[in-house]
């Protein structure tokens, strides 16, 4: 294993199989360490708050069909050149836990989640990455319907939900 400590996840969660079997525990080294941790991070919090139903990112090591939802390469069919992903600053994961409470835990913890600058919502799975935005904003909420969602919009809609 490398120096990299992830208290939640295996590196074959976030690397696809491909690239896991050509380098091992060292395909680490082809994500950014700053949404790898923030990842771990908000799961150890989900946990404390009581409402951790697991996060799956990548199964393929368990025999499952998800292996391009960490890193993501030319031989995934959702593969495209500028898509956060592919420079391993993305990370998509689906659990049972409703993904307006985990958007509610980020968007309520600003100083927590620092390295989480985006987030994709009105979608059933919970992507976050890490880039940086192009404004200068410390986070920006997008919705594949929508567009840019104001974080004051997006808090209202979640009060109801």
């Amino acid at each position: 294993m490398t120096n990299v400590r992830l208290n939640n996840f295996v590196v074959q969660e976030l690397i696809p199989a491909a690239l896991y079997q050509h380098r091992g525990d060292k395909a680490i080294e082809c994500m950014d360490l700053r949404i790898v941790k923030a990842l771990d991070l908000l799961r150890d919090n989900m946990r404390v708050l009581g409402v951790d139903n697991g996060f799956i990112v990548n199964n393929w090591h368990l025999g499952g069909t998800r292996q391009f939802s960490g890193l993501r390469t030319p031989a995934s069919t959702d593969y495209s050149p500028s898509s956060q992903h592919t420079f391993g600053r993305a990370i998509d994961f689906i659990t049972k836990t409703p993904i307006a409470d985990i958007h509610r835990q980020i968007i309520d913890n600003p100083s927590v989640y620092t390295e989480i600058t985006f987030i994709e919502i009105d979608i059933h799975w919970c992507h976050i990455d890490c880039r940086v935005n192009s404004d200068g904003s410390a986070l920006t909420l997008w919705s594949p319907k929508r567009g840019v969602v104001s974080i004051e919009q997006y808090r209202a809609e979640l009060m109801v939900k």
